[in-house]
């Protein structure tokens, strides 16, 4: 065949138009997404705020496991009173595989079936948990609560905690890639100047801290993620100020293009979206029936809480598990996740020390609603040896006011037997823990707690451990040299004493009482000391909220620590008893 030239260099030329053709276009692909991945790392602001309230929760489950990775490797902190704990400790939570695999405290519903919650809101499962490890919470300085926020200077008010907060992040710029701080419940309660027209949060002023300081802030760090938070709720706060200032807050991100998370609004709706409203209602809840005042202020749902007039994420489960959950949702549009339209330029997912920055378009949002917020659950310390098929059901800690329950002049010590304690005056000095659905009602049911009494076997005062309403009481007798149990069921009351004891004041030394159905067991230090035939369920006398180191009726006070208070929804054996104490649990 002969060769035809011009033919063979009309297709040479032809390969080469396509060839420059192709280079072309993959110059222009790159230089696009070199221009996305810039403006990704650089967190270039979008033209619209980032907001994830009550509304964003459903999202939790539609994250895309890209997105949970990035979140996961993004450095961030913040910093709160108990409640913040409370959030911090539904984080962990998460971290377990699934709801399955985590400790019981994590998937609590309410006793009350008006406040019961679906099972899918306490539900989730991933390989390897959610894991939160790049993600600090710090308690305010004086709290108790530790880590404590190393910020060097006064966190009294409002302003100072603005102070606070700056003055933290411009010591600390590189240590974390998202910063925010919670103005507490307590920051809002009836007469606070918080929304003050003249020298409030939103208004600029020259002697004292505000808004303006936290923009001068976010301008001198232009890299990193600064988050609103609306204030936490309780069930008393529900007030004027805390609904407007949330409100304040709510329209000063939308017109400023901010990142807010709405912990109030979570908390003010209940998972169908429903919203709650403060305790002045008329309506009788527990331990608890205040006048009706006309009024409907957004306040932290009864689903979410045990307490009647506080604001703890706890016992039930499903106000913090809620908020965790939402908390996902953000830190992964902070990752890069667009949950309302196409995801953003693919990027690396790099190491904890080197996360990814984005602003993105907000998750869906109502219209700004009031809000409230969530309680401390205690950490568990030790693992519980376990034994006859049930479990620990609740667990008081004490290390700290943010363990649980509301303290009132209580103080903390680290001097205790799993970590911190509680000390107890013995005048006015106790723990509320707000109806307690664990012992009233069972017919079975364990109980154990860590005592340091300051006075004497024969003390003349009867100091209590711990009243659940007319249920079961723990108090000193000194008529019988030690200790007096009364358990009503609905068989009758049986006290069991456990007498002809010695002690040296100031030591440490385990109460334990178990209930089977057939029996009831008193322990001293490990020790069978009392038992009697007993039968029925345990009887709910009277509306009178569970105590720790006071009587029912708040009077009779304990004096000395108490440590490690702990339910089971079983009767731990002898062994189980002798075991725990020798563990020191």
């Amino acid at each position: 065949m002969k060769r035809n030239p011009a033919r063979e260099r009309g297709i040479v030329h032809l390969i080469l138009l396509l060839v420059t053709a192709l280079i072309i276009a993959g110059v222009v692909i790159i230089q696009q997404r070199e221009k996305s991945l810039k403006t990704i790392r650089t967190v270039a602001q979008t033209a619209q705020p980032i907001v994830v309230d009550h509304n964003s929760v459903a999202l939790f489950d539609q994250i895309p496991e890209e997105y949970i990775q990035a979140a996961q490797n993004m450095k961030a902190m913040f910093v709160d009173r108990s409640v913040g704990w409370n959030i911090s400790e539904y984080l962990t939570c998460l971290s377990y595989a699934s709801d399955e695999a985590a400790p019981s405290r994590c998937r609590r519903n309410h006793g009350t079936p008006a406040y019961t919650v679906s099972p899918l809101e306490l539900n989730w499962s991933r390989t390897g948990g959610y894991v939160r490890s790049n993600w600090q919470y710090f308690g305010w300085p004086g709290t108790g609560i530790p880590p404590e926020f190393p910020c060097g200077v006064s966190d009294n008010s409002w302003q100072d905690k603005i102070n606070c907060f700056i003055s933290y992040v411009d010591a600390n710029p590189t240590a974390y890639d998202v910063y925010g701080y919670q103005n507490s419940y307590l920051e809002v309660d009836n007469n606070s100047d918080i929304t003050s027209p003249t020298g409030g949060y939103f208004v600029a002023n020259a002697t004292k801290k505000d808004i303006t300081d936290i923009e001068a802030l976010q301008a001198r760090y232009p890299d990193k993620k600064i988050i609103h938070w609306t204030t936490s709720l309780a069930r008393a706060i529900g007030t004027q100020e805390a609904t407007d200032f949330n409100n304040q807050l709510r329209a000063y991100v939308h017109g400023t293009n901010k990142i807010l998370f709405d912990v109030a609004d979570i908390e003010s709706h209940d998972p169908a979206g429903n919203p709650c409203y403060d305790n002045r209602d008329g309506v009788a809840y527990g331990g608890e029936n205040y006048p009706d005042d006309g009024l409907n202020i957004p306040a932290l749902c009864q689903h979410y809480t045990s307490e009647f007039n506080g604001g703890h994420l706890g016992a039930p489960s499903a106000g913090g598990i809620r908020i965790a959950k939402a908390f996902w949702v953000l830190m992964a549009q902070l990752a890069g996740w667009n949950p309302d339209g196409q995801p953003l330029p693919t990027f690396p997912i790099g190491s904890p020390t080197q996360p990814i920055h984005i602003s993105t378009s907000p998750a869906p949002t109502s219209t700004p609603r009031p809000t409230s917020t969530p309680t401390p659950i205690p950490t568990l310390t030790h693992t519980p040896p376990q034994g006859g098929g049930g479990s620990r059901v609740y667990y008081l800690s004490l290390d700290s006011a943010g363990s649980g329950g509301m303290p009132f002049n209580v103080t903390f010590s680290p001097d205790g037997m799993a970590n911190g304690s509680g000390v107890f005056n013995g005048t006015s000095s106790y723990i509320d823990l707000g109806q307690l659905a664990y012992i009233r009602g069972q017919n079975r049911f364990s109980l154990t707690v860590w005592v340091k009494p300051t006075f004497e076997e024969n003390s003349a005062n009867r100091n209590y451990v711990f009243s659940d309403g007319g249920s079961l009481m723990i108090f000193n007798l000194g008529s019988v040299f030690g200790w007096r149990l009364p358990l009503v069921t609905s068989a009758g009351t049986y006290r069991l004493d456990m007498s002809a004891l010695n002690w040296l004041p100031n030591t440490w030394h385990m109460i334990a009482i178990t209930y089977d159905g057939a029996s009831a067991k008193a322990y001293w230090d490990g020790v069978l000391k009392s038992s009697l035939p007993a039968s029925g369920s345990v009887a709910s006398r009277d509306t009178n909220t569970a105590k720790v180191g006071v009587s029912p009726v708040n009077s009779s006070f304990f004096s000395g620590q108490i440590d490690a208070f702990s339910i089971f929804d079983y009767a731990l054996s002898a062994s189980d008893v002798s075991s725990r104490f020798t563990q020191g649990i």
